[in-house]
């Protein structure tokens, strides 16, 4: 095959793709057996979510009740990571994004991917 007299390559379009992500950190999960809570502080509120995923670069949070809406590139300071058998953290979040997830029950959750802000050694 050639295109206006050089070498080409042709392929036929696909049907669908694909978006592949790629990390700069590596992302592990949290057990379901032991739980781990994040306190998010919203203008003087708290709000109780579960954290699902830790990396490098920050967490990957649970909102079942999905009342966190409009929450993209917000501050949380002073978020309070509760941890079974270690203790709470207190960190500093940006909320990254967020999408809403369908589980296989048919139950819905807002997921919120968020990152670090100042994070200390």
């Amino acid at each position: 095959m050639s295109h206006e007299g050089q070498p080409a390559l042709a392929i036929p379009i696909p049907g669908s793709t694909r978006r592949l992500q790629r990390r700069e950190f590596f992302r592990v999960n949290v057990p379901v057996s032991e739980p781990a809570m994040v306190i998010l502080r919203l203008n003087n509120e708290s709000k109780c979510v579960r954290l699902q995923g830790v990396g490098g670069g920050g967490w990957s949070l649970v909102d079942e009740s999905q009342s966190l809406s409009g929450v993209v590139g917000t501050h949380k300071t002073e978020s309070m990571l509760e941890l079974p058998q270690a203790g709470s953290f207190v960190v500093a979040l940006q909320v990254a994004r967020t999408e809403t997830q369908q589980l296989p029950n048919g139950k819905q959750i807002q997921r919120l991917g968020c990152t670090f802000i100042d994070l200390s050694a």
